[in-house]
């Protein structure tokens, strides 16, 4: 069996290499998003500031007006929404790596394929738990892109239906 083992040391490596890789790549999809989301953030802003300017200098009719509040509310709901999926949190990509050091200091041998075998499965645990992390904010991100469009429709009736 231990021969089987060694046998299979350069899977064991691969396997190690592509579960390192799968966690970095949610990293970097994680990065991307935060990028996303400050695009929206950014459009909504602007959005608000345009369109705010204009209807406040013009009369306003009750549609008007409700629409006007109508597109508040929704900024402020891009707003929160931005904010949880830039909200700093825990990624989970470090090992315990406690366990091997207590056996290096006991003296005991720690055969490569293990150490190689155990870290590959603490990825995989870290890819599971970080995909439902992305996939939550994922989801709060499709939220803000469409309050940012039911900001700009909310805007332009305001400007549509002013005085």
């Amino acid at each position: 069996m231990t021969d089987e083992l060694f046998d299979n040391g350069p899977a064991a490596a691969k396997v190690l290499e592509e579960a390192r890789r799968q966690v970095e790549a949610q990293e970097t999809a994680l990065n991307s998003l935060r990028g996303s989301v400050a695009t929206v953030l950014l459009g909504a802003s602007i959005v608000a500031a345009v369109f705010g300017a204009v209807t406040f200098k013009s009369g306003r009719s009750d549609f008007s007006t409700g629409c006007e509040w109508f597109a508040f509310i929704v900024f402020g709901a891009t707003v929160v929404a931005s904010v949880v999926v830039l909200w700093p949190r825990t990624f989970h990509t470090e090992h315990e790596l406690a366990p091997y050091i207590d056996r290096l200091i006991e003296g005991a041998a720690l055969d490569e394929i293990t150490v190689t075998a155990h870290l590959a499965k603490s990825f995989e645990g870290f890819r599971e738990k970080n995909d439902r992390i992305l996939a939550c904010l994922q989801i709060v991100f499709a939220i803000a892109c469409s309050c940012l469009g039911l900001q700009v429709v909310a805007w332009a009736l305001a400007v549509g239906y002013s005085r």
